[in-house]
């Protein structure tokens, strides 16, 4: 935890040596933050409430659990972060808000449902998957936003990137560690509440 710490003291910092730029930009700024958001945070509730769902399903009856898992782990060795572009370039289908909302609900229900669902993990396993789903996540709207999207941080950065505005570019990527910091803190949140309240056991 000391390390969300430091990284508060290091955006307040960063806030404060850069006020006048904030004055002028932070709206802007806060804007693209609320597309992005917009774009994680719906479908990251919902696959977690469908992940949560399965994962207690398969616990509660051992032929699903055996059923499901060869998929969950077929589909947890996907190249998600891959995928982005590959869609990005079929025509007809691009990288739309739809597409977007399907692929972060699809990873964030597998995930947990992988991590949950399965008897025999250790917690620390469990854990690690609950984070690596919530930050897998929150990187397909960015890359999604990067690649094909004109609003969200991920926009920003693509444009300010072409015209090589350092300023902006450190702007975007201290709103970019901002949303990161509160998906650890999501994901952090999530793991523990499994951890603590593991669904009932067949």
């Amino acid at each position: 935890m000391r390390w969300i710490l430091w990284i508060f003291l290091l955006l307040g910092l960063l806030a404060w040596l850069g006020r006048d730029f904030l004055m002028a930009s932070g709206g802007k700024g806060l804007e693209h933050l609320g597309f992005s958001l917009s774009r994680w945070l719906p479908p990251m509730l919902l696959g977690s409430g469908l992940g949560y769902s399965l994962g207690w399903a398969m616990r509660r009856y051992r032929g699903l659990e055996a059923w499901l898992t060869p998929w969950l782990l077929s589909l947890l060795a996907l190249p998600w972060l891959l995928i982005i572009p590959a869609v990005n370039i079929i025509p007809y289908l691009g990288l739309d808000e739809r597409v977007l909302f399907f692929l972060v609900a699809l990873v964030q229900t597998i995930y947990l449902s992988a991590a949950i669902g399965r008897r025999k993990l250790p917690d620390q396993t469990r854990a690690a998957l609950v984070q690596r789903g919530f930050r897998l996540g929150l990187l397909v709207v960015l890359l999604g936003e990067l690649f094909s999207r004109k609003t969200g941080l991920g926009a920003e950065f693509r444009f300010y990137a072409l015209y090589f505005s350092i300023e902006h570019l450190l702007f975007f990527s201290v709103l970019s560690l901002a949303l990161w910091v509160l998906q650890e803190l999501a994901a952090l949140g999530f793991a523990r509440l499994v951890s603590e309240r593991p669904p009932r056991r067949a």
